[in-house]
C-alpha cells in the first residue's frame, strides 16, 4: 500500500478516536498546524526519512518537538504511535492528507492543481472558474508547481487523481512500445 493510502487510514483512525466535532474545529486546525511544522519542511521530513537516524533518535527530537509545541495528548500518542509502528514513510503525507479529511468532514471538496510551471494570475482564475463549473459542492482549490511533469497538469479532487502530464504520457507511450 502505498504512504498516502496508509497515511489516510492512520488519520481516519486518529479522527474516529478523537471524534469529529465542528465544535472542536480550533483544535483541529492546531493539530493541522502542527503537522505542518512538523512534516512539511523538507529537513524534518528528510530527518524522519533518513534511514541512518536510529529509531530512538527519531523518538527523541519527535519528544522534543512535541514538548515545546501546545500539542494535545492525543495527537502525540497518534505521532509517537506511527512512529513506534515504524511507518515513518506516512510522516510526510500526514498534513496533506489530514486537512483534505478535515474538508471532506466539513463537506469541502479539495482540489490540488499541479503544473509545471507557476500559472499566472488570470490562468488561476479561469482554472477555477471551470472547476466551480464542473463540482458543485464547496470546494477549496490549491495550486502547486512540480517540474517533474514536464507539461500539461495533473489534478487531484479529493483522493481522485486526473493525469494530464506530459511525464503520464511519455510513460504510457513507453510502456505500449514495450508491451
Amino acid at each position: 500500500m502505498r504512504p498516502e493510502g496508509i497515511a489516510l487510514r492512520y488519520v481516519k483512525a486518529f479522527l474516529g478516536v478523537s471524534g469529529f466535532l465542528e465544535e472542536k474545529m480550533a483544535e483541529y486546525e492546531n493539530q493541522l498546524r502542527l503537522l505542518e511544522r512538523l512534516f512539511v519542511q523538507k529537513i524534518s521530513s528528510d530527518f524522519f526519512l533518513s534511514p541512518v537516524v536510529t529509531l530512538d533518535k527519531k523518538k527523541e527530537v519527535l519528544h522534543l518537538f512535541l514538548s515545546e509545541v501546545s500539542a494535545d495528548d492525543v495527537m502525540k500518542h497518534f505521532l509517537l504511535a506511527t512512529l513506534e509502528a515504524n511507518r515513518v514513510e506516512v510522516f510526510p503525507c500526514l498534513y496533506r492528507v489530514y486537512r483534505e479529511e478535515l474538508q471532506r468532514q466539513l463537506g469541502i471538496v479539495p482540489i490540488r492543481i499541479i503544473s509545471s510551471f507557476p500559472l499566472t494570475e488570470k490562468e488561476m482564475e479561469e482554472a477555477a472558474r471551470v472547476i466551480k463549473e464542473g463540482v458543485p459542492q464547496k470546494s477549496e482549490l490549491q495550486f502547486e508547481c512540480n517540474e517533474d511533469i514536464l507539461g500539461g497538469v495533473v489534478v487531484f479532487v479529493g483522493h481522485v487523481k486526473i493525469d494530464l502530464s506530459l511525464h503520464n504520457r511519455i510513460t504510457q507511450v513507453i510502456n505500449s512500445v514495450r508491451a
